[in-house]
């Protein structure tokens, strides 16, 4: 299998902004009627903040999701790794894999 072939699928949830992420916790966000469907952003324990500007949103954040967590080969690898140990087969030095997978 080699990496284009791979697929990792992720959930996001959503979540209303009247529940608030933690201080300064870099988050997905949705503006009320921008034509943008997310952005990056921030609370800063007083107001939203666009985080590849620095400033205020210019529209009302409506609501949040937890960044996820990105496409990983060593956690790809290791999921696989695991999944052969757990039909018998024999366990597979990572580097190995990253080196059949061109990592």
């Amino acid at each position: 299998m080699t990496l284009a072939q791979i697929r990792h699928p992720e959930q996001i949830t959503w979540v209303s902004a009247e529940h608030l992420p933690d201080v300064d916790e870099t988050v997905l966000v949705t503006l009320l009627g921008d034509d943008e469907p997310v952005w990056l952003g921030f609370f800063d324990g007083t107001g939203w903040v666009d985080a590849t500007t620095g400033g205020a949103f210019m529209g009302q954040v409506i609501a949040w999701a937890e960044m996820p967590r990105g496409f990983s080969p060593a956690a790809i690898h290791a999921s696989h790794i695991e999944q052969l140990e757990a039909i018998g087969q024999q366990r597979l030095p990572i580097e190995e894999l990253c080196q059949e997978h061109a990592l």
